[in-house]
């Protein structure tokens, strides 16, 4: 392989390499952005006087997270 064919692989490397990096860290930023989201929602059902029965029931999500996030929010225990 010449020098050429060696420089034109190793940029399409770099950037098939840069593109994967781009769509790892886009889904995880979603995911930890839906996440924040649905905390804020959480919190939110928390103060306006939801049970956590009722919120494990809307939100569909398990009543440990509920109440961990219960217990982090000052003034809702």
């Amino acid at each position: 392989m010449d020098e050429k064919a060696v420089i034109i692989e190793a940029r399409l490397r770099i950037e098939e390499a840069r593109e994967e990096g781009f769509n790892e860290g886009f889904e995880d930023g979603f995911n930890e952005g839906i996440e924040q989201g649905v905390r804020q929602v959480i919190v939110g059902l928390l103060e306006n006087g939801f049970s956590d029965e009722d919120i494990v029931n809307i939100l569909k999500r398990s009543h440990e997270e509920v109440q961990l996030i219960r217990k982090s929010v000052i003034g809702l225990d």
